[in-house]
């Protein structure tokens, strides 16, 4: 999980990214010491990951550049995402996804 870190900081770094920790954030959150989980895992953070694009561009669509509204929706996500906690994990990392990508735009 650490080697996996470090190789993502490194190319991060390398490919100059604006956000580089993400990966090693990224890398730590699929990874699992037991390596059980760790595919599952990748699939749902995958599959969560496109749903979270599809929501974000929608979403910003809709709102156009009108912050009051983005902030609406970004509370609206946040609430669908705790409440997603325990039932879906997919649907969760999306909600996730969005409302990180939202908050940081």
């Amino acid at each position: 999980m650490a080697g996996a870190a470090l190789v993502g900081v490194v190319v991060a770094s390398l490919l100059n990214l604006t956000h580089g920790s993400w990966v090693a954030v990224t890398a730590m959150m699929l990874l699992r010491p037991d390596g059980g989980p760790t595919a599952p895992r990748i699939l749902m953070r995958a599959l969560g990951t496109t749903v979270a694009v599809a929501a974000i561009l929608g979403i910003l669509w809709l709102t156009q550049n009108s912050v009051d509204a983005q902030m609406v929706a970004i509370a609206f996500v946040v609430c669908i995402a705790y409440s997603l906690v325990s039932v879906n994990y997919s649907a969760q990392t999306a909600m996730i996804a969005t409302s990180v990508v939202l908050i940081q735009s």
